[in-house]
């Protein structure tokens, strides 16, 4: 099969994917009406045009939409603001990294940590976003039939057949729990405190699976992997290609898929062969 060909099926492929994942983008903004009557005067975040400007060179207008109107949508969060700043700032909040006197530059931190809490950690807000974020990194962005035209085209010779890659990313943290002791943290790859996660993408640069983060010093590689439960989101059709760390691993990952009633085997990585 020619270039040609393999470029006409990946813009089919993607246009499915666009037209069952993507509808989101035909709605209206939602309507919000407040139960609540605030005794103080609705306000506007400072600086909001300046965190709009942030926020559309970060992620531009697709993300931001997808965030208002699919996760934060029309509930009604603590705080004397107009709803849709609270929602632009929990969103700033997250790609900024903005914190403690920071935020005092916009609200006051304690009244940013009202509606904080009621968005990302209310119980049952948390299991609708942690559902809707799921289902959206497995289907809104690939699937088995794109990963491999898409390999077949853009990848190496010797790597035509791998259709995923994971690794672990060690990213920077700033705390203030006094009670956590740091030698948890201690990343020895930047001999710094840092958190661990592990992020697996396409081969198309889509990044479609990502576990939890870890302390850096309490988790290696190799058992992040086995916690993800890849054997979940991968298809079987799917060809993963990891780093040495993860080679000691694969056994029993395969052990576990198999336990579960998935049909991996070693044909389903690719990986460094260790030698004496």
């Amino acid at each position: 099969m020619d270039q040609t060909d393999y470029t006409k099926l990946i813009t089919d492929e993607v246009n499915i994917i666009i037209a069952n994942y993507w509808t989101f983008l035909e709605l209206n903004w939602p309507i919000i009406h407040n139960r609540f009557k605030h005794r103080t005067e609705i306000k506007h975040i400072k600086f909001i045009e300046k965190i709009k400007d942030i926020l559309l060179k970060k992620l531009g207008y697709t993300a931001v939409f997808f965030f208002l109107v699919i996760l934060y949508t029309n509930k009604e969060y603590p705080a004397p603001y107009f709803e849709i700043e609270k929602g632009l700032f929990l969103l700033y909040h997250l790609v900024s990294g903005v914190s403690g006197d920071g935020i005092e530059k916009y609200l006051p931190e304690s009244t940013f940590h009202t509606f904080y809490k009621k968005f990302w950690m209310d119980d049952e807000n948390y299991k609708r976003i942690n559902k809707i974020v799921n289902d959206s990194l497995n289907n809104m962005f690939s699937n088995i039939r794109l990963r491999i035209l898409s390999s077949r085209k853009y990848n190496p010779d010797l790597f035509k057949h791998v259709t995923l890659v994971l690794d672990g990313h060690d990213s920077r943290i700033n705390y203030t729990d006094t009670d956590l002791d740091r030698s948890r943290l201690y990343s020895y790859k930047f001999k710094k405190n840092r958190l661990r996660t592990q992020f697996g993408a396409d081969m198309n640069d889509m990044v479609l699976l990502i576990s939890k983060s870890e302390f850096c010093s309490d988790s290696s590689d190799g058992s992040m992997f086995l916690n993800m439960k890849l054997y979940n989101k991968m298809n079987q059709n799917d060809i993963l290609a990891i780093d040495g760390g993860y080679t000691l691993f694969i056994t029993q990952f395969i052990e576990l898929a198999n336990e579960k009633g998935y049909d991996f085997n070693n044909d389903n990585f690719v990986y460094p062969i260790r030698k004496m």
